[in-house]
Formats: structure tokens, sequence, C-alpha cells
């Protein structure tokens, strides 16, 4: 290993090191699996919910005794319709709790015995009802979700607190249902609406966020065009579509959905989170791409960035390369202009220069860094913090 990567470790940068190549590879060595079909609950949770959207309830009942037959508990179901009134309003949740009252009395008449499970509990009086939705909404988009002013998202300030403090912190912080469960509801609520294709975009998303397969996805969308005809299947196949291309990589950069959030097709696995305060401001993901011992002296690392995290002003001892793929961020130099940088950028940046470089406020950003040693004589340097006043003025 050359004198200049020596420097590179004893500069702080072993925090790109220390990562195993498992870490890195996770979500690589993971094959999707198109015949990988959801379990025999998840698919009665599906149609229960889409079934009871349509307001069909000739369906429901149908599908309300196979799914306690498969072995949904009773508190279970009655979740699932009341996941329902969030996305379908409460008449269809309100008949649908009716519905499944009557099935339960038939069930017992017949003398089925249905186990009721786990019942939910309510929120403790004094949680942060607005930080745990923005904790959970962070979970569903697949990346910390930075709490955004009502009039960026495209919503009033009212709309705003209702999403966060009830949808997603009321009902998704109710424990006796999965996220994962409650987005396989919540998919099979908009699949069968007209006119949510982009509430079905972020859905599938967050769905798959939380752990359902892309052949999973595929199962669902059978699934509702098996139980609610063939339009309804064929339009989920096209939001499907669009999700996996996104997430795919075949449609790069930041992308509005519904309700104003934004969603960000990561290209390269995130990494780890540094803790390294003298590298960065604010939180900022860092995981090398190849591993270190087959790279030779020419280590490759993504980088993600947080919104308004940034690297403190620093110079190198080698070439640095950066690579923007995704969001927004900038570079600067000693002396310079801030550049704004977006997938498609490059930025090389020499021995010696007094720089950084990070998200732009209110943005995420990620990059790829190609460290390339040189004898430059120069040594790396850590020096102060990008003055926040200064960094949150910038255009």
């Amino acid at each position: 290993m050359s004198k200049a990567v020596s420097r590179l470790f004893a500069a702080g940068f072993t925090v790109f090191l220390l990562f195993t190549t498992a870490t890195l590879f996770a979500r690589g060595e993971q094959e999707l699996a198109f015949d990988d079909p959801l379990t025999l609950r998840q698919q009665k949770v599906v149609a229960i919910a889409a079934h009871a959207a349509a307001g069909d309830m000739d369906n429901l009942v149908r599908v309300l005794n196979e799914g306690l037959d498969a072995g949904l508990t009773v508190n279970e179901t009655g979740e699932v319709l009341l996941q329902l009134y969030a996305y379908a309003g409460f008449p269809r949740s309100l008949n649908g709790m009716g519905a499944l009252s009557a099935v339960l009395k038939e069930r017992q008449e017949k003398g089925l015995t249905d186990s009721f499970g786990v019942e939910p509990d309510f929120l403790p009086s004094d949680t942060d009802r607005y930080g745990l939705g923005v904790e959970n909404l962070g979970i569903l988009m697949g990346f910390p979700f930075q709490q955004q002013k009502a009039g960026t998202n495209g919503y009033n300030a009212a709309m705003d607190a209702f999403l966060k403090e009830h949808l997603f912190a009321d009902i998704f912080g109710r424990d006796n249902l999965s996220f994962t469960m409650r987005e396989l509801a919540t998919v099979g609520v908009l699949a069968s609406l007209e006119g949510t294709n982009s509430q079905q975009l972020f859905h599938m998303n967050a769905a798959m966020n939380t752990g359902v397969s892309e052949g999973q996805m595929l199962h669902l969308v059978e699934l509702i065009r098996s139980e609610r005809g063939t339009e309804q299947g064929d339009n989920a196949a096209v939001v499907l579509e669009q999700v996996l291309a996104r997430r795919n990589g075949a449609a790069s950069g930041p992308r509005p959905e519904s309700g104003g959030y934004t969603y960000i097709p990561e290209i390269f696995p995130r990494g780890r989170l540094s803790d390294n305060a003298q590298i960065f401001t604010g939180d900022a993901w860092v995981g090398p791409l190849v591993p270190f011992e087959g790279a030779g002296d020419v280590p490759i690392v993504n980088v993600t960035f947080a919104p308004n995290t940034r690297t403190t002003w620093h110079a190198h001892s080698y070439i640095q390369i950066l690579l923007p793929t995704l969001g927004h961020g900038y570079y600067q130099e000693e002396g310079g202009e801030p550049r704004k940088l977006k997938a498609g950028n490059s930025v090389v940046i020499q021995p010696g220069v007094t720089h950084w470089h990070g998200s732009a406020p209110g943005e995420w950003f990620a990059h790829i860094t190609v460290i390339i040693p040189v004898d430059s004589g120069e040594e790396d340097r850590w020096l102060d913090p990008v003055d926040n006043e200064y960094f949150q003025s910038i255009d």
C-alpha cells in the first residue's frame, strides 16, 4: 500500500475501511424471486382490504371467512378494516366492521372458535405523535424522513399534522399489525379505487421498503386481477412497473410522489452511518463498493448525505473524484463559489485543495468517491465545519 493511502488511514478515512463487504452487498446478494409468493395470510389481507374498499360485501364476507380460516386473528382482521378508513373513508371501514361482526356471529353459531389475538394499545398520552409520525414515515420511505414545512409539501399545515400525527403515528403506531401487513392492506385498498395511482406508487414502494419482495409484489398484482378484475389488475401492473424501474435504477434522480414526498432510488447500498464528527456535519452513510483487499490502491466508496449534511472543510494528499448519483448537493473550493451537483456531474479534486461537499439544504444527495493515491507531498487536513448560516443561504 502506498504512502498516500497510509495517510488516508491516519486522516480519519479509516471509517471507510472498517465496513465489511458483507454489509455492502447485503442487498445485491438477495436475488429477487419472481415466483416468491405472498403467504396465505398476506393474500387474505390484500383481498379483505380490496373488497372492503370497493364495497363488494359478498366477496368481502367470503374473504373474511377465508382469512380467519388461514389463521388471521380477529384483531388482525379488524385492524385491516381500521387501516382501510384512512384510505377509503369511514363508510367503507364501518361497513367492513359490520360484515366482520356478522361473520364472527355466524362462525360462532357453527361452532368455530377464532383467536382474538393481540389487543392493540393506544399511544401513551405523552407521545410526541408528530415526531413518531416522521419516524414511521421514514421507515416506509426507506430513508430518514426530515420534517418538511407544509408549504413545500403541497398541502396545508392541518393536513401535514393529520398525516403525521394521526395516520403515521396513531394508526401505524398500533402494535397488532406489522408495517408490512399495513402496506399490503393499503395497496389492496388503493388498487381497488380509481384515481389513486400516485398513492399506489408510494405505497407499493413502501411495501417493498418494509420487506415485500419483487416476486411478492407481482403476486399481489395478480391477486388484485383475480379478486377485483382485469382493469384494476392491469392498472396495478402499470404502477408496479414504474416502482420497479425506479428501484432498479432505470429512472434516476429524485422524483415527486403523492403528498409532496420524494422517492429517491438508491443505486448502490448505503453502507453504515458515520459517527465521525471530524469529517461530517449531520448524518452521512459510507460504504465501499468493492472489497478493499481487491481494490488495490484505488478505493471506491459510496457516500450518502441526509438533507443539510456536509463535510467539514478539508484537503487530501491524493486525487479525489466525485461522481454524483442521486439528489442535489454542492461542492466548493476555498475562494470559489459553490457548485451545485446532481447525477451525471463529476468533480476532480487535486491534492492540497481545500474544499467541502455535501447535500443541498433540505435535499438528499449521494456520490461515488474514487480515491487515487499520488506522491503529492501534501498532507490530509481536516479543518473547521462549514458555517451553518452561510450553508443555509446557498442558492
